[in-house]
């Protein structure tokens, strides 16, 4: 029983339970959701992210963000012009956000709007969201000129982008039709228009136009809006493909082409070494023949074969860009004919000259310019116009001369400023070869000394690492005396003769030793000085290399290491002084040390050249700016000139009074030991004194290594082979004495 009255009772409480919660709807209840669309405050939404876009063939393309809400389709609209009246062209299912628009047909101003809806089957369907966005013209470009040749009219090509625009309208301050201010119209039915200007008042300057797009129909045209251009002119009309071609030294052929039909002429302007001079043409020519001759002196300029060139159009107070061009006239000069041959005349100097090529190069030539320059100084003196010739001479008779003087000529073309080579005539003393001596080793004659009565000579040929002997020569017979050499064939770097003729000093480098020799027997060889070698830390192989002795033979100066110079004490074989100059960083093979007649100072190089006091060994003075290799150095036997000169290269000569440097090319330079202001350099002999050419060695060819003076008419040169001895031929009077770079 009980069991019973437990089930009855829960379900009695469900029952109970559900009647009272539940109630029925009254006709007072309403929907207050802003969010619900059957809400009575519903409140429409938007439809997103509406863009619209015009495609090149015309059509319109709408597209929208997706609607978050629950909607069935959406309406697409479009409104034309200021009232906004918007008529259906469309419907989109919810799942589409395009809508294309083909009816090409819009207005200045279009409106589309787009509308979501939720469809309903007993009563209107409800507005979800709306919104609207106006159509964009975006401005238009591309625009492209073409020059009409044949009608000398200018059409200018752009882009809409659309057909749309029903036509255009090209306004501009300039005359593009023939009458000013007028305009022009044309019809646009495609995405690619274009109008002509008739150039009717071109000129260098700009040409602005405004293009004006518009949108016309049968009741209406609507301005949409206006596109600026510019064409210059400068880019069509200036003159181009300019050319110069030279045919000679005075003619050049200018050529160029030019569309502009406008011009008033051209102005042409040249330039020459910065001098401009201006030349104005007419305006009905392509070309012009250029046949000024330049007057380079009287205008003070540098002769160049190099011609600049600038042209322009004039179109009345405008000019067009320049355009430019240049010409390089290049015309190998003539050479002079010198075959050595006497030239025994005292009447003057018979100068002929060739070219190369006569064909092509003697035929550019428009006359010579003929230059002469009197040897008064190291710098050959100043050259001067002797005469301008006509250019089918060959060949000039210089009267004008003084016997004191000796000359160089130099000779050009008329126009051209190269000058390759000159010659070289003199009045006085001239040296002719008279033998050759050879020797087995066939090397570089590198050193030669001549004892001081002129009787035998002393030499080493090779290089400073194959020394391995002196030879001695009897000058009486040109036949080698005797040799001296060491053992185990040692080196032999350098030499000096003692100034009494008696004895021989040499170096032994890699014994570190200084010899001595009777002289000119070779014999009693003896060591003079046991140990040459520098400071220890310098780590070098060698000792001293290169030597000279004191005018009393009591002292003996070396060169050698990185810039020492040590004197040595001939009776003691004690060191009196080492002079250090650091001035490289390794070894530099430098020339012979050499000691001023006076015995007053030592010279000295380590590639710079430097003169020491010769009793400390205190520095005296250095000579800045001449880093080499030097190969010789030596002081004249007055003492007052000090020189040095480079392998195969210039000779330089210090004026120790006065202070100035003299440079000679070739070099090198050695003294004249029979006077005290005399030098040989290269192959002319010097007055130091009065700054002139004496002498000569005619027809010279090669580098001298090395020379002596046997007397004041026998000349001794070491060339790389072999040894040639010169006399002097007194017999001579104007005479050629050889070719010579003389530059400008």
């Amino acid at each position: 029983m009980k069991r019973q009255i437990y089930i009855i009772l829960p379900l009695l409480i469900f029952y109970i339970s559900l009647y009272s919660g539940c109630t029925s709807p009254t006709a007072d209840f309403e929907r207050s959701n802003i969010n619900d669309p059957f809400s009575g405050n519903f409140e429409t939404g938007k439809v997103d992210g509406i863009q619209i876009s015009i495609t090149i063939d015309g059509s319109i393309d709408i597209i929208w963000t997706p609607s978050e809400s629950e909607i069935d389709y959406y309406i697409v609209e479009k409104a034309l012009g200021d009232s906004i009246s918007f008529e259906e062209i469309g419907k989109v299912p919810a799942d589409s956000t395009l809508f294309i628009d083909n009816e090409l047909r819009v207005r200045g101003k279009t409106f589309y709007r787009v509308s979501s809806y939720l469809q309903q089957e007993s009563s209107e369907d409800i507005l979800i969201e709306e919104n609207q966005a106006s159509l964009v013209f975006h401005e238009f470009g591309n625009f492209t000129t073409e020059f009409l040749d044949s009608e000398q009219t200018l059409r200018v090509n752009f882009s809409a982008g659309h057909p749309l625009f029903t036509h255009f309208r090209i306004r501009s301050d300039n005359n593009i039709t023939g009458n000013l201010g007028e305009s022009i119209l044309i019809e646009s039915g495609s995405s690619e228009n274009y109008f002509i200007d008739k150039l009717a008042d071109v000129k260098f300057s700009p040409r602005v136009y405004q293009v004006e797009a518009y949108i016309k129909g049968d009741d209406f045209e609507d301005f949409v809006f206006s596109i600026p251009f510019t064409f210059n002119p400068l880019t069509t009309f200036s003159p181009t493909n300019f050319v110069v071609n030279p045919l000679n030294e005075v003619d050049y052929l200018l050529e160029w082409d030019d569309k502009a039909f406008f011009i008033d002429g051209y102005r042409l302007i040249r330039t020459v070494e910065g001098y401009e001079e201006e030349i104005l043409l007419p305006p009905d020519i392509s070309s012009y023949m250029d046949s000024i001759l330049v007057d380079f002196d009287s205008l003070g300029l540098n002769r160049s074969t190099v011609r600049n060139y600038r042209i322009e159009s004039i179109a009345g107070n405008t000019t067009s860009s320049p355009e430019t061009s240049s010409a390089f006239m290049f015309i190998v000069p003539p050479v002079f004919i010198d075959s050595f041959l006497e030239f025994e005349t005292s009447s003057g100097i018979q100068l002929e000259w060739a070219f190369n090529n006569e064909q092509e190069e003697g035929s550019l030539a428009k006359g010579f310019f003929l230059e002469r320059a009197r040897i008064t100084d190291f710098n050959r003196g100043e050259f001067q116009k002797i005469a301008i010739l006509d250019p089918d001479l060959r060949g000039y008779l210089d009267t004008d001369l003084n016997e004191d003087e000796s000359y160089v000529y130099r000779i050009r073309t008329l126009v051209s400023g190269y000058r390759t080579e000159g010659i070289q005539y003199g009045f006085g003393k001239v040296f002719v070869k008279d033998q050759e001596i050879n020797s087995s080793s066939n090397q570089e004659v590198s050193i030669i000394e001549v004892s001081p009565d002129g009787s035998y000579m002393a030499v080493i040929q090779g290089s400073e690492h194959l020394n391995q002997s002196i030879e001695i020569y009897d000058l009486s017979s040109m036949q080698l005396h005797s040799t001296i050499s060491l053992p185990e064939d040692d080196i032999i770097s350098h030499l000096k003769i003692s100034p009494d003729g008696s004895s021989i000093y040499f170096s032994v480098p890699y014994r570190k030793e200084i010899w001595r020799a009777d002289f000119p027997s070779g014999n009693n060889e003896e060591v003079v000085i046991h140990n040459t070698m520098f400071d220890e830390n310098e780590n070098l192989t060698m000792g001293i290399r290169s030597i000279d002795v004191s005018s009393d033979e009591s002292y003996i100066v070396g060169l050698g290491g990185r810039g020492h110079i040590i004197k040595y004490d001939l009776n003691s074989g004690e060191r009196v002084w080492d002079y250090k100059n650091y001035t490289t960083p390794s070894i530099v093979i430098g020339p012979n040390p050499a000691i001023s007649p006076d015995d007053k100072f030592v010279a000295g190089s380590s590639r710079e050249l430097f003169k020491l006091n010769f009793d400390d060994g205190s520095w005296v003075e250095d000579y800045q700016g001449h880093f080499n290799i030097f190969r010789h150095t030596g002081f004249s036997v007055n003492s007052r000139y000090l020189f040095t000169s480079r392998y195969r290269g210039s000779s330089f000569i210090y004026d120790l009074e006065s202070s100035e440097t003299y440079n000679f090319h070739p070099g090198p330079t050695t003294p004249h030991p029979f006077s005290e202001n005399i030098m040989l350099t290269g192959h002319f002999l010097r007055d130091l004194d009065e700054n002139r050419i004496i002498a000569w060695l005619l027809g010279f060819e090669g580098w001298i290594y090395s020379s002596a003076f046997i007397s004041e008419d026998i000349i001794v040169v070491g060339l790389e082979s072999h040894i040639e001895i010169w006399e002097s031929d007194q017999s001579i009077k104007w005479r050629s004495f050889g070719k010579t770079y003389v530059g400008d």
